[in-house]
């Protein structure tokens, strides 16, 4: 990425831009401009600076404007921003500076951050509607800003859109009115819309945007009950994807991200549970968390469903995921419940096998698993393994304690270290195959052939030859 207009490029090492590691506020000006233009946009409000450095940035845009359109998701939020950022837009259209993009930029931030264009941000919320075939509202972003910036302008609009009658406009206008009322501390108003929107959360004939938003918002702050209310939700398995046309949402994420920590220990333990819906949606839930020294405690609890497939619903690929995620964060307890999977049905996962039988060759030196019998298990898993195309692993020769360095992951390519294609043609010269496979030569190199090609009656012979 480059650097922000008017700041040497720095060459810096990969952690400097660790999103749990951002720079302290008393950084370097030029550290916290590289950092936080790196995730600016990225994350845009989810993942925001301290306001000490959104003060520091907004600083660095006034003395030199270049920079605005690179930090303007993380600008303070405090009443004298727009006031700035007006200033500054003034003073670039008055002396020309800077291209159509840059302006366009900073207007769009103005119309929906200040009342400095109110006229033309009432304009477009005044066109919300439902959108049916999207499942969406239209417009809702133009709804959102007007009722932050001028709640005058916003409430007559909000009250149109409960008279519509459409769920989806009926439930963004009762979350902007349950959030004006936590904003101006009127109990007695959040507790009525809290009620609604609870009651549409919980009703299965509503759409998933209403679904999934009355959740979301109901989680963005403390109140009575909340945390019971959250989990009773984990036994309706039609939240854990809130379909809506085309789409689907996740409402039960939003609480457990905003406080990882409090949740993981929680939900570690969920998991344990007799019921299948409460068990799966506390196993989605950690399968995304952000906070990798929490990572792992997060997928101990996910082990055995590496062994039964049946242990959680698998909606969208979960539990491929997991074993996925168990590539990049060293969970040694695992390796049992990968060879268990290596050792089931053909028809079960075959990509996710392939995940597996590295993930267990890469972690086998960590645990007490011989080299050659997890070998055994990856040859036995993939010789009557689907029609997944024909490739061969090709290990490196292993230190002494089987330890695989960084550098030595299974790679699957031929003798000329070119990378071989996952459904090689079969037709080809197969005498390229290192000897004794499945097996560890005595040059401590091993060949293993995953997977077979039931569309190619040489494939099958080939896998045979091995």
């Amino acid at each position: 990425m480059d650097s922000p207009p008017g700041v040497l490029p720095v060459t810096r090492d990969p952690d400097f831009y660790n999103r749990l590691k951002p720079p302290p506020d008393d950084a370097p000006l030029e550290a916290l401009l590289d950092y936080w233009q790196r995730w600016a946009d990225v994350y845009q409000s989810s993942y925001r600076p301290s306001e000490a450095v959104s003060r520091r940035l907004l600083e660095a845009c006034v003395a030199n404007p270049e920079l605005l359109t690179h930090f303007l998701e993380v600008l303070p939020d405090a009443d004298s921003t727009p006031a700035k950022v007006k200033n500054i837009y003034d003073k670039a259209i008055t002396e020309q500076k800077f291209d159509d993009a840059w302006r366009e930029k900073v207007r769009k931030w103005l119309v929906f951050n200040s009342t400095y264009f109110i006229n033309e941000l009432v304009a477009m919320a005044s066109k919300a509607k439902d959108n049916d075939k999207d499942g969406e509202v239209v417009r809702e972003d133009a709804v959102s800003s007007l009722a932050t910036v001028s709640w005058t302008h916003a409430e007559p609009l909000l009250r149109s859109l409960m008279a519509t009658g459409h769920s989806r406009s009926m439930t963004l206008a009762l979350s902007l009115f349950y959030e004006h009322a936590v904003e101006e501390k009127d109990l007695a108003g959040e507790e009525r819309y809290r009620r609604d929107l609870q009651a549409i959360a919980t009703n299965r004939a509503q759409p998933g945007y209403s679904r999934s938003l009355a959740v979301d918002t109901l989680s963005i702050n403390e109140w009575s009950g909340r945390d019971d209310w959250y989990l009773a939700l984990f036994q309706d398995e039609t939240l854990l994807e809130a379909s809506d046309s085309e789409f689907s949402q996740t409402p039960l994420m939003t609480l457990f991200n905003a406080d990882e920590k409090k949740w993981v220990p929680i939900m570690s333990k969920l998991v344990e549970s007799k019921d299948m819906n409460v068990r799966t949606a506390a196993a989605t839930c950690l399968l995304y968390v952000d906070d990798q020294e929490l990572a792992k405690e997060a997928l101990v609890p996910l082990l055995p469903w590496l062994s039964n497939a049946n242990w959680a619903k698998d909606t969208s690929n979960q539990r491929m995921r997991l074993i996925q995620l168990l590539g990049s964060i060293k969970v040694p307890e695992s390796v049992t419940g990968l060879i268990a999977l290596l050792d089931m049905d053909a028809s079960e996962l075959p990509f996710g096998r392939a995940f597996a039988a590295e993930e267990a060759m890469r972690l086998s030196g960590h645990v007490q698993h011989r080299l050659g019998d997890i070998v055994g298990h990856v040859g036995r898993a993939f010789v009557d393994g689907p029609p997944v195309g024909i490739f061969v692993l090709v290990i490196v020769k292993a230190a002494v304690d089987l330890e695989f360095g960084h550098g030595e992951r299974l790679v699957a390519e031929h003798r000329d270290g070119q990378l071989a294609a996952l459904d090689e043609g079969l037709g080809e010269e197969a005498g390229e195959v290192l000897p004794r496979a499945l097996d560890v030569a005595a040059d401590g190199i091993a060949g293993i052939a995953l997977g077979s090609d039931d569309r190619d009656a040489d494939g099958r012979a080939f896998v045979d030859r091995l």
